[in-house]
């Protein structure tokens, strides 16, 4: 027992686990983020020690090899039932934010196209996120838009579907 209190119980458990599932992750990561030689681990008198090994391990940033590979032992099915939460998610944040800016362009294009010919374009589709399923259907209904636009609020159903496809690029 240490003098501030019990050891956290599971800890060489989960060392263990972590060792033989991800050995080659770890290897990769102490060596990239720490310039240490993950087989310093296995020879005897050395400093690296169980909870040396966890603690390190547990510092590593969400794009390390570690954590991508312990996250994407998550089903999509698990991800979708979960409250998102970016430290888990099968990408890290750089890649969030490349998806989000491949987004933005694509956006921005669609604008571009739309405003120079006058057409109504469809609009493009986002990068596909794991654990989040792509949105169906209309972005928003024609009740939710009459309230929201006065223009639809007298026109007739048909007419205000189309105004509001056009709007929303559905159209």
């Amino acid at each position: 027992m240490r003098p501030d209190g019990p050891a956290e119980p599971g800890k060489i458990r989960k060392a263990l686990w972590i060792t033989s599932q991800f050995s080659e992750e770890i290897e990769a990561d102490f060596q990239r983020y720490y310039g240490l030689d993950f087989l310093e681990f296995y020879r005897p008198g050395r400093n690296l020690g169980w909870r040396k090994l966890l603690v390190l391990v547990d510092k590593l940033p969400p794009e390390s090899a570690v954590n991508t590979a312990i996250r994407m032992q998550v089903s999509e099915d698990e991800m979708v039932r979960a409250k998102p939460d970016p430290a888990r998610a099968p990408w890290s944040t750089v890649e969030m934010l490349l998806a989000l800016l491949i987004d933005e362009m694509r956006n921005l294009s669609w604008m571009y196209a739309t405003a120079k010919t006058g057409k109504a374009l469809p609009r493009p589709e986002p990068v596909q996120r794991p654990g989040l399923r792509r949105r169906s259907g209309r972005v928003i209904s024609l009740d939710a838009a009459r309230r929201l636009d006065p223009r639809l609020r007298n026109v007739p159903d048909e007419e205000a579907q189309e105004t509001l496809d056009r709007i929303t690029g559905r159209g």
